[in-house]
């Protein structure tokens, strides 16, 4: 959920309480349109923008947003032909001439520098107070008016589903991981699996291609979580070979047990048909450790692992649906992480550079996380990364403190 907790200077604290509030809608911060109804919780917020926010992809987020944090303000919305500074103007003064006489605040912290200009213009004459922010504060301050100079003091933070809410998305589901199978036993385990996934990395593909064999009902005692099979398997002409010191250890990590063999075959229990189906996916394991130590770190205020996300709601007949490895928030701050067991291709990189522009705005940040040392086994790689803003997780940063100090530097937050 989006929760807030707002402190109050004393003196400042007639100026917390208004009817209207007039915004002007920022197309590149989602955040910068709510911030202030957020912490003022007015009855009716009045939105200024290009002609874009005529459309219910622009509408529909604001208002959603609002709702789940409880805020329940009428939102209306004016669009302004931005070309000529003369026709602002005239739109502003009008805006204005209809709410002046209700307690109306103008917040000046985002949108079209024509509309800032019009709006100091405009309110020149006029009793209209005019709030900004201070980022780094976490504080709006009243620019103009009977509160001049106040500060109130304001503490956001957002989970994963209403910064997707807010950029006009929405978090439909969880891919081939869900999130409510994962408890704090079984992510232990995922943290024991991932090591030795690690230690075994080049004979892990040919390891998890005979687990994938063990789908055959031949080879179940009980069920597919309880397995009989040959130490050797053929797969469309080709032998594969169980390796029973991956499983020993896989024994040691707690994904198996009672296992058993003799000359021609193994018997063992996966621990769990969850394990079972995530030791049988051979590109699962560094988003899955990724998301286990995140959450065991405490130092996000939400995580998400294969999230299912659309957008272009309302206005397209067809929605974009795209599935993004990890999503965390931090007070204002958002990860978008690709994980990418070998070197990525171009293709990984602009796509997880798309989707942290159009689901993150400014305080959202893109990351590559990867198994290989991209400076010295993929430099033209690293550089293009680092080239288009996409921060670079590499085997040097996956372990103990590294990674969750990788990590804070990577996450943007307004504190």
């Amino acid at each position: 959920m989006l929760c807030y907790n707002i402190s109050i200077n004393k003196e400042n604290s007639e100026g917390a309480h208004m009817k209207i509030l007039i915004e002007f809608y920022d197309m590149d911060e989602p955040l910068l349109n709510l911030i202030s109804a957020l912490v003022l919780r007015p009855d009716i917020v009045v939105f200024m923008g290009n002609e874009k926010i005529r459309k219910q992809k622009y509408q529909r987020p604001l208002q959603k947003a609002l709702n789940i944090a409880g805020i329940h303000a009428e939102l209306k919305f004016v669009p302004v032909r931005m070309q000529d500074y003369q026709m602002v103007f005239e739109c502003m003064e009008s805006v204005l001439d209809q709410y002046v006489q209700d307690h109306c605040i103008i917040d000046v912290v985002g949108g079209n520098d024509l509309l800032l200009l019009a709006a100091g213009q405009c309110c020149a004459d006029r009793d209209i107070d005019i709030i900004n922010h201070r980022i780094g504060e976490n504080s709006l301050i009243w620019l103009r008016g009977k509160n001049a100079g106040n500060k109130m003091s304001y503490d956001i933070h957002m989970d994963v589903s209403q910064a997707i809410t807010l950029a006009g998305g929405e978090l439909l589901r969880h891919g081939h991981v869900n999130p409510k199978d994962l408890d704090a036993g079984l992510l232990n385990t995922i943290l024991n699996v991932f090591n030795v996934y690690n230690r075994n990395r080049h004979k892990w593909p040919y390891f998890v291609k005979y687990l994938q064999q063990l789908g055959n009902p031949d080879y179940w005692v009980t069920d597919e979580t309880d397995i009989r099979a040959p130490k050797r398997i053929f797969c469309g002409g080709q032998a594969l070979y169980v390796d029973l010191g991956i499983l020993s250890e896989l024994a040691e990590a707690g994904a198996i047990e009672d296992i058993r063999v003799n000359s021609t075959e193994c018997a063992f229990r996966f621990t769990s048909g969850t394990l079972e189906a995530y030791l049988k996916d051979v590109g699962i394991w560094l988003e899955l450790y990724l998301y286990a130590m995140m959450l065991k770190s405490k130092q996000f205020d939400s995580v998400e692992i294969n999230a299912v996300v659309s957008w272009d709601d309302d206005d397209e007949k067809t929605d974009t649906i795209n599935e993004i490895d990890l999503i965390a928030t931090k007070d204002t701050g958002k990860i978008f992480i690709s994980c990418k067991t070998a070197i990525p291709d171009n293709a990984a990189l602009n796509e997880i550079a798309t989707l942290t522009r159009r689901f993150g705005g400014k305080y959202a940040r893109a990351a590559l996380a990867t198994m290989c040392d991209l400076k010295t086994e993929a430099p033209a790689v690293f550089r293009r990364a680092i080239e288009m803003g996409i921060s670079v997780i590499d085997a040097d940063d996956l372990f103990g403190d590294a990674l969750m100090n990788r990590l804070e530097s990577i996450c943007p937050s307004w504190n």
